[in-house]
């Protein structure tokens, strides 16, 4: 990769508008930052800027917030390029613009404007996936695309299996279903709709609050990621995402027989992993993403590893009664959509509530997780278990 970011540097001025953005795209794929190529191309894509095509420009935006390097004369003319040809951006391109302005905290008025026009021109053409592109950003007509949102989400959730699997996994008809549907996020908008299908409740903000100081209690940083690495040319990014859950539940009305927090990454692999009674679901979009190893899947496989171990013979499923809340540090997929909903349906009395971050931060904002469990007693407010709405 030194090599290839040494000739890119090289020759930087032979590269076209989709040579640029290519290039910075790949870099951001592979979540490594090399700061001296990517100021050249930086500097190139400036000076080129009106050769741009809509793709081009959201690819550019798209890398640079993926690999976390906040570089505002870019960001300036990509804004401007972008208004200019916005009648020539697709849903997906104004998403991936948004996002990057979004995970770089910077408001952009002209740029939101822009979209705003754009996609209340089009809506009524935006299918399920532009929809939750778009619903997410704070848009003038964002009420509207969420209405729209919704509707789709309503035939999302008619075909979401009504019983529990059998131990051999999801039918076929739904696995037929989510290729058919053709997306592996339903965004932040999105998943709160369906949770709303679900009656999964809203969980207090103080979780999320919670949920970050126990990650940065519970962590250590990582060395790729630190400003003075230079193997690659500069530090790497590495995505990653947290789950993080508080559980009070019994299987009786007159105590409380399980009770604690779990903290889990994605991809650490539990001791429950193996017996887990819950399915992930292959997603269309990023096939080679094994959804066994995201964070929710996992975190809802521990904790009914847990019940299974305090439960008595005779216990049943319903028995079990109480309160879970998980927090997220982005949106579910798919996949952790349906693994929610199979926990919802294997513990039925068991009230869920379910928050996430609206925009996944940037990756280096997420150090590695060192330890995966913590007491309640060290992360729960007493007062925050009021369960009346």
């Amino acid at each position: 990769m030194q090599s290839i970011s040494d000739q890119v540097t090289k020759k930087i001025n032979e590269y076209g508008p989709q040579d640029l953005s290519n290039t910075a795209w790949a870099y951001a794929k592979l979540g490594i930052v090399h700061y001296t190529m990517l100021g050249s191309i930086s500097a190139d894509v400036i000076k080129k800027i009106s050769q741009f095509t809509p793709q081009n420009l959201a690819n550019t935006a798209w890398a640079w917030a993926t690999l976390a390097v906040h570089d505002v004369p870019l960001l300036q003319a990509i804004t401007i390029e972008a208004v200019a040809k916005r009648a020539e951006f697709t849903a997906q391109n104004f998403g991936n613009t948004a996002w990057a302005f979004a995970a770089f905290t910077v408001e952009d008025a002209p740029l939101m404007q822009a979209i705003s026009q754009q996609a209340m021109q089009k809506m009524e053409q935006y299918d399920l996936q532009a929809l939750t592109w778009l619903a997410d950003f704070d848009l003038s007509c964002q009420k509207e695309l969420a209405k729209r949102l919704g509707q789709e989400v309503l035939d999302v959730w008619r075909n979401f299996p009504s019983d529990s699997w059998a131990s051999s996994g999801p039918d076929a008809a739904f696995l037929r279903y989510i290729r058919q549907l053709g997306i592996d996020n339903l965004g932040a908008v999105g998943d709160r709709l369906l949770f709303e299908q679900m009656g999964v409740h809203e969980a207090p903000s103080g979780l999320g609050h919670r949920a970050r100081l126990v990650i940065a209690e519970h962590c250590v940083e990582d060395p790729r990621e630190a400003p003075d690495e230079t193997t690659f040319g500069g530090p790497s990014r590495h995505k990653r995402v947290f789950s993080y859950a508080e559980y009070q539940l019994s299987f009786s009305s007159n105590q409380t027989d399980l009770e604690g927090a779990i903290l889990q990454e994605n991809g650490a692999r539990g001791a429950h992993f193996e017996t887990s009674p819950l399915h992930p679901v292959q997603l269309p979009i990023n096939q080679r993403v094994e959804r066994n190893a995201c964070s929710e899947y996992l975190l809802l496989s521990d904790l009914c590893g847990l019940i299974q171990e305090a439960a008595l013979p005779e216990r049943r499923h319903s028995d079990l009664s109480g309160t879970l809340r998980l927090y997220s540090t982005g949106p579910s997929c798919m996949s952790c959509m349906t693994a929610i909903w199979q926990f919802h349906l294997r513990y039925p009395s068991v009230r869920l509530e379910v928050g996430y971050s609206t925009v996944r931060a940037p990756m280096q904002d997420h150090p590695t997780v060192k330890l995966r469990a913590t007491t309640a007693a060290n992360c729960t407010d007493e007062d925050d278990w009021d369960l009346e709405d």
